[in-house]
């Protein structure tokens, strides 16, 4: 356990040094007049991870295919483990508009993966995201956000996440345990709607729907389907330009099936956020949470929990860089119900030269049940991924990531995805991108 937080304290500290010497200290576009932000602890947006100058035109049409190929040490995440290679074909196509009261940004990229010596795996896959935000009224402004995915390879979309730039911050999925070769389908939705009362105050409010579907049972018996609702209401005040403060109440609605374990929440959350720049944020929340798990009629299980969390993001130049600790309930994602998630994790992308780039993830997690259905406790999940780019061209990119996953859930019958897993992989990508005007 030791490592994972070294190894993330490790890109906490290429990050700082990299800032050091490509810090871009302008001052925020929030403070250039009335307008306040959504601050990051109730915001639906995740942080980017594109650099400053990567910051698209307004009007845009963006599209690439990819090809590549990938080596997998333990495919199944079982004892022996199976090896095997796959072949990727991946177009993807982007749209982003932004008028004076609307901006919107569509994605969309099938994946084509070919396994070489386990065809009954090969797979068309889907990765979906959508951002819109429409000003109703100068003080009003509604926020919708939606992420869809269908893979077998959960492991090898991770990869894919972590050589995008990220630009539109679209949510995760809900995964908690990773899975080995299984078809899966996950959907994050989520609606935001804020009202700046005064010239530094804000309310809002915010719906957010997950569910996570595995489509084909024989390939996950262990693995559990889940599915989450949470509403929170919010307000924040701006205690300068830089500085905001707020509370939130959220409540949850968290099922797993098969079996119908059912957990709610309610929590207060106090929260403070600082704007270092228009481009770097600060964030700090804490408070109590209470749950009540139903595992069947005469089952019930209350109990109350502190959560908080920090969280930064920063993008320069040439470098973009987040973190995140947090502690709090969160649906099973896999397991066999709600958890206790204690999680910490950091993404660095770094533009080293014109032609090359490098980027890092390391996530680690340590989930707890809440009220599991046997014996079953939890369990850790560790995953690192690296890659580096060169851009043979104009248009022409390409990369090379490797991905290590170390996943121990001990309490899971066989087959358990309790394992090490090693992935390697190579792509080159044809880019384009058109201006749709201004």
């Amino acid at each position: 356990m030791k490592k994972q937080w070294s190894l993330i304290l490790a890109l906490l500290l290429a990050a700082s040094a990299a800032s050091a010497q490509d810090r871009t200290p302008t001052v925020p576009a929030l403070m250039e007049d009335d307008r306040m932000v959504t601050p990051t602890p109730v915001n639906i947006q995740a942080y980017p991870m594109s650099f400053a100058a990567e910051e698209p035109r307004s009007n845009y049409l963006s599209g690439a295919i990819s090809i590549g190929g990938g080596y997998d040490d333990n495919i199944f995440m079982s004892t022996p483990q199976i090896h095997d290679v796959n072949y990727t074909l991946s177009p993807s196509m982007a749209i982003r508009q932004s008028r004076s009261l609307l901006r919107w940004d569509l994605r969309y990229s099938p994946e084509f993966t070919f396994y070489q010596n386990h065809n009954s795996y090969d797979q068309i896959g889907h990765n979906f995201a959508a951002f819109a935000e429409y000003r109703l009224s100068p003080h009003v402004t509604v926020s919708l956000n939606d992420a869809l995915i269908r893979t077998s390879n959960l492991l090898g979309q991770l990869y894919q996440d972590s050589t995008n730039n990220g630009s539109n911050g679209a949510p995760a999925p809900p995964d908690v345990i990773i899975a080995p070769l299984a078809d899966r389908l996950s959907n994050v939705g989520s609606a935001q709607i804020t009202y700046q009362f005064a010239l530094n105050g804000m309310v809002g409010a915010s719906g957010t729907f997950s569910q996570l579907h595995y489509l084909n049972r024989d390939q996950a018996p262990e693995l559990f389907d889940s599915s989450g609702r949470a509403a929170t209401a919010f307000y924040t005040n701006r205690l300068s330009g830089r500085h905001y403060v707020g509370a939130s109440y959220t409540f949850q609605d968290l099922l797993a099936s098969p079996g119908n374990a059912e957990t709610q929440t309610n929590s207060i959350i106090l929260f403070y956020t600082f704007y270092l720049n228009s481009t770097s944020s600060f964030a700090v929340f804490a408070g109590p949470e209470h749950s009540t798990t139903n595992v069947a009629v005469s089952s019930r299980f209350a109990m109350w929990s502190p959560a908080a969390g920090v969280s930064f993001g920063w993008r320069g130049a040439h470098t973009s860089f987040t973190a995140n600790v947090s502690r709090r309930i969160s649906e099973g994602g896999g397991l066999a119900g709600a958890v206790r998630s204690e999680k910490a994790d950091a993404s660095l992308r770094r533009q080293l030269t014109e032609r090359w780039a490098v980027g890092f993830d390391g996530d680690y997690a340590k989930n707890t049940f809440l009220q599991s259905l046997s014996s079953a406790t939890g369990g850790h999940t560790f995953s690192l991924n690296a890659s580096i780019s060169r851009w043979l061209g104009q248009h022409l990119v390409l990369r090379l990531g490797y991905t290590r996953l170390q996943q121990n859930y001990d309490d899971l019958a066989p087959p358990t995805p309790s394992a090490n897993r090693n992935r390697a992989v190579a792509s080159l990508a044809y880019q384009f991108e058109r201006s749709l005007g201004r």
